[in-house]
């Protein structure tokens, strides 16, 4: 497979160089005067630079450790945030020189900036220390007119999008949500894939909790784009190819079955429903790996003369525009990989303007894609309004 080494923090480093130099050449000439000395000018500029220094280091020389992912996370949202602030305050205190003929516009503006500084600082704050572990599991109650009589109120525990390296070696919140899971026995559990982020090894702290998820029609599972461990730098092709391979492997020892482009039937009495379960397929850089046509093949087209009903587990929603509803009569396909952007206010997220189905329910005639916004988290540890979160999927027949 072919490696790209997205290293994501690099690029966010090249963006925020200006947004954290020109408003600290701003603010330093606006207060020339205050600034006396060259140390105190020289002040103004450390924590930018600092944060530069200290990203360019951990940007070019990763490890790809959960401990560094940690770092990297603490100081991209670090980072971000003091670049939002300077920017902030060099605007209002620009804004403040515009209108300065008013009386005391110029202090009002001032203010404003500092007032709007200590939100953001409180908000992010939060969504760094609570917002990514404020699981919520959401309820949907979908119907079908194709769906077998004896699957009315067939119940699915979805969630995706794990990313276990975020946490380590801390079982803590990992227990909750599968606890949350099991809690809501389901007939079936789905998993949409990015179980970790960059390493196999990853997984291993978490392996004795992982085996506690059960349903009584089985755990289905399929690979998201971190599965293949492409966004990092590997020694060799046949090293990072062995460490997928490990991956894939101990799905056995959880008892989980992976699916790749593949499908399995489950029965109920003289009905049945297939799960169909396919890799990754996704626009570049992501992989494109999905088999439809392979994964169909032992599918039947009908049952008691209705279309047969299936359920496709991918992990990329662009899947489903692409290919899902040209090629294929699919009924429900459930995805992840989006995250809600992290950051969701209200019914809108910065990520729409990438993805058009990116979190919730969407519908094309009597087919249905769900998007989950997942669990944990890629790159920047935060999350605000899109929390963390498992779904309870309800199929019902339509009467």
């Amino acid at each position: 497979m072919q490696i790209y080494n997205v290293n994501m923090l690099l690029r966010i480093l090249f963006i925020l160089i200006p947004t954290l130099l020109l408003p600290s050449i701003y603010l330093t000439w606006r207060f020339r005067r205050t600034l006396n000395t060259a140390w105190q000018k020289v002040l103004v500029f450390l924590p930018a630079v600092t944060l530069l220094i200290i990203g360019f280091i951990l940007a070019t020389n990763r490890s790809y450790s959960p401990k560094e992912y940690e770092a990297v996370g603490l100081l991209t949202i670090t980072i971000l945030v003091y670049a939002s602030m300077l920017l902030i305050l060099a605007l209002c205190c620009l804004a403040g020189r515009v209108f300065k003929r008013w009386a005391n516009v110029e202090k009002a503006f001032w203010g404003i900036g500092i007032a709007c500084c200590a939100v953001l600082f409180g908000v992010s704050l939060y969504s760094y220390h609570y917002g990514i572990y404020k699981l919520q599991t959401t309820h949907e109650d979908l119907y079908f007119d194709d769906l077998p009589e004896a699957f009315d109120n067939y119940r699915i525990v979805f969630f995706t999008d794990f990313h276990l390296g975020t946490y380590g070696d801390n079982t803590k919140f990992p227990r909750r949500v599968i606890d949350a899971i099991i809690r809501e026995k389901g007939d079936i559990v789905l998993c949409g894939g990015d179980l970790i982020n960059y390493d196999t090894k990853e997984i291993l702290p978490f392996i004795h909790e992982l085996k506690r998820i059960k349903a009584s029609d089985g755990v289905y599972t399929v690979m998201g784009n971190h599965d293949y461990q492409i966004h990092r730098k590997w020694s060799s092709q046949l090293a990072q190819t062995n460490s997928v391979q490990r991956f894939k492997g101990l799905h056995k020892a959880i008892k989980w079955r992976l699916l790749l482009n593949e499908s399995c039937f489950i029965r109920r009495g003289s009905d049945s429903i297939a799960i169909i379960g396919v890799e990754n397929d996704g626009r570049p850089p992501f992989p494109e790996l999905g088999d439809l046509p392979k994964a169909l093949r032992n599918v039947p087209d009908s049952l008691k003369r209705k279309p047969f009903f299936k359920i496709l587990i991918t992990h990329d929603p662009t899947h489903w525009r692409r290919k899902v509803l040209p090629e294929t009569d699919i009924q429900l396909t459930l995805a992840g990989h989006t995250h809600a952007g992290q950051f969701q206010l209200g019914k809108s997220s910065p990520v729409a303007k990438v993805y058009k189905e990116w979190g919730g329910l969407y519908e094309s005639g009597d087919r249905k894609l769900f998007v989950s916004k997942g669990i944990g988290q890629a790159l920047l540890t935060f999350r605000l309004g899109a929390w963390p979160e498992i779904n309870v999927i309800t199929l019902h027949c339509r009467k």
